[in-house]
């Protein structure tokens, strides 16, 4: 099979996209395929938000290719192409195939090129045992054919295509009195060039007759034979190397595994999952199908190495809990991000940009200018988005000087009022309808690990008080449940007014409460108002997570 080429390089966000995520990841594809050396492709690890939709919409641009799942696969192996034979092939054909191939398993394929078993070198030697077994040709049902092309014979008389029903192996010793007590009508006999002992076994009702030596089939000979019904072979061979070979005239079908007992794969199959099945099970090699049951090639342990990985280039974000699945398989070539510096670990130096901004997409503007890259009005659009998303149009304590004068320019150059933008995005993110307790909680949600402690953060911004009271009640009675779901031990919700600057904290876990209590000298409120209210509080990477990281510190 060959390996799955795709040479382009996936531009991708966090798990749960915010707007930020999705603008720059697109903002920054979009230089990097300007600026050549290399094809660019832009990708999410998550679904939309119905305020990022809101801005793709405006501007007119097409959301980031879904991309969930990293994984290395089979497809991204050295499949060894090792081509069927059909299950009437000879063991003799089998093992001609096993050793052109040099591998110790060897499939078997119908007409349509579907997987109907395999055979291993065990098989034949097991099938080779058989050779004191007279009656093993008739009662595997063994072809004509088989025989002749074991013996590299040719077939002067007969159907090469019948298939042998009764009959036992008998090895002629030269007379034709030999015969009399042993021979029976439906007889494989092989004979030398004696005239009289091949007239003798064909009169005696032999369905094939097998002349050894290279001696020449006379034309009585072959007139009786067409006669009589019986097939005449003729071989190089002696009757004694003739006999040591006839045996491996058997139809693989018989001795092969049948393909409902192989375990086989997919190119689809995550290369994890193939070193389990081969770890539990003593077999070499393993088939591969495509999605209709085709043969394609064979793996093995040794196969093992992945030859394609997919690259990636991480936007805003580069934590293992936030990255895509899969991340352990794929090969990082870039990172950009404003973020606290996280595990994410590379076996070569990598390009690597992070900046105490408000946005990602300061960073990425700046890229745009140190490359000498004009930016076009949708472009400026997208990453004027993300900075209004992520700064809380320029409220947030995370917001910096730099992001301030970046939106201005960018601002200038979409042709846009960034109060306008911003309250259309922020209305079109907080709108609930049709949406369930876990859109809302997983919308904009992180992962966050800190040495034994695992726990999750999600964060949605309102400006209307109705919408954020709704949001509550519905957050208040799921954040347990996402404990068990994501393996965490606390779970934290913000639910942040724009207008207020500030956050009502949710939160579900053992020690969820005295985090929060011991992280900002606050208490939790009574039954009528449930959760933490924080005032000043609207920054879940600057003044949450610090905080939080600091209790567990102690």
């Amino acid at each position: 099979m060959d390996i799955k080429v795709d040479n382009k390089i996936k531009v991708i966000g966090h798990k749960n996209p915010d707007t930020d995520s999705i603008c720059s990841v697109l903002a920054y594809t979009n230089l990097k395929n300007k600026l050549g050396g290399g094809e660019y492709e832009a990708c999410r690890a998550g679904e939309v938000s119905a305020e990022t939709q809101y801005v793709l919409d405006r501007f007119k641009v097409e959301a980031p290719a879904p991309c969930y799942n990293v994984s290395s696969k089979v497809e991204d192996l050295d499949v060894a192409e090792a081509p069927g034979i059909p299950p009437m092939a000879s063991l003799r054909e089998a093992w001609n195939a096993m050793r052109d191939s040099g591998l110790s398993t060897q499939p078997v394929t119908d007409d349509e090129g579907k997987l109907v078993g395999v055979v291993t070198l065990n098989d034949l030697s097991k099938g080779n045992m058989d050779a004191l077994d007279a009656y093993v040709l008739s009662r595997e049902k063994t072809p004509v054919k088989n025989i002749a092309a074991v013996l590299e014979g040719e077939i002067v008389t007969g159907n090469a295509d019948e298939i042998l029903t009764r009959g036992k192996v008998l090895v002629g010793a030269g007379t034709p009195e030999a015969f009399e007590n042993n021979l029976l009508e439906g007889d494989i006999v092989m004979v030398a060039n004696r005239v009289d002992a091949q007239v003798a076994a064909l009169n005696m009702g032999v369905k094939v007759l097998i002349v050894c030596l290279g001696a020449e089939v006379s034309k009585s000979v072959a007139e009786l034979g067409e006669a009589k019904n019986c097939v005449i072979i003729k071989t190089k061979f002696d009757t004694y190397a003739a006999a040591r070979l006839i045996i491996q005239a058997v139809p693989v079908k018989n001795l092969m595994t049948p393909a409902d007992k192989v375990r086989s794969f997919t190119p689809d199959t995550p290369v994890t999952e193939v070193k389990e099945t081969m770890d539990a099970t003593r077999h070499i090699h393993f088939p591969v199908l495509d999605e209709n049951g085709k043969y394609i090639g064979l793996i093995s342990r040794r196969n093992l190495e992945v030859k394609n990985c997919d690259k990636l280039i991480l936007v805003d974000h580069q934590e293992t809990t936030q990255c895509v699945d899969g991340i352990e398989d794929a090969k990082i070539m870039e990172v950009v991000d404003h973020h606290k510096i996280g595990d994410i670990q590379t076996n070569d130096p990598i390009y690597f940009r992070c900046e105490p901004v408000g946005c990602s997409a300061t960073i990425v503007t700046s890229l745009y200018e140190e490359k000498g890259v004009e930016i076009d009005p949708t472009t400026a659009g997208l990453l004027l988005s993300a900075l209004l998303s992520d700064t809380l149009l320029f409220r947030s304590p995370t917001c910096t000087d730099r992001d301030v004068e970046t939106g201005k320019k960018l601002a200038e150059i979409a042709g846009v009022d960034p109060e306008e933008l911003a309250e259309h995005m922020f209305e079109a993110g907080e709108n609930l309808e049709g949406k369930t307790a876990e859109d809302i909680c997983y919308q904009d949600f992180k992962l966050f690990e800190h040495g034994s402690v695992r726990f999750g953060v999600g964060q949605a911004s309102f400006m209307s008080e109705a919408n954020m009271k709704k949001a509550e009640d519905m957050l208040l009675e799921y954040l347990p449940k996402t404990l068990e779901k994501d393996g965490t031990s606390m779970v934290f919700f913000m639910l942040t007014s724009v207008k207020d600057q500030s956050s009502r904290m949710l939160y579900a876990g053992a020690d969820a409460e005295k985090t929060l209590e011991a992280g900002f000298d606050a208490k939790a409120s009574d039954d009528s108002e449930p959760g933490i209210l924080l005032p000043g509080v609207v920054s879940r990477k600057k003044q949450l997570i610090p905080n939080i990281l600091g209790v567990l510190d102690k």
